[in-house]
């Protein structure tokens, strides 16, 4: 985890809260197109911008798995949706 701190401070990537409310889902969407300009670059491994990218990635993915979480599907629901698509 010290070296994500290190990498955070390193590459002054901007804090994305785990609240979910409107600056939040800015800064997540400011993320994302970060996310995407990076990918484009295809930078090699411990460069910059791949930390930048990794970095990044993680902070997207624990904001959304906090503000969107996914439930588990009622079995029965599931095994009723599985039934109609055949």
């Amino acid at each position: 985890m010290d070296w994500y701190l290190k990498e955070y401070d390193n590459f002054n990537v901007r804090t994305i809260s785990y609240d979910a409310g409107h600056k939040n889902e800015k800064q997540n969407k400011q993320a994302l197109c970060r996310i995407q300009e990076l990918m484009k670059l295809n930078a090699p491994v411990n460069s910059d911008e791949y930390n930048e990218l990794e970095v990044l990635s993680i902070l997207v993915e624990n904001y959304e798995a906090k503000a969107f979480p996914i439930d588990l599907p009622d079995p029965v629901a599931a095994i009723e949706f599985r039934m109609e698509q055949l």
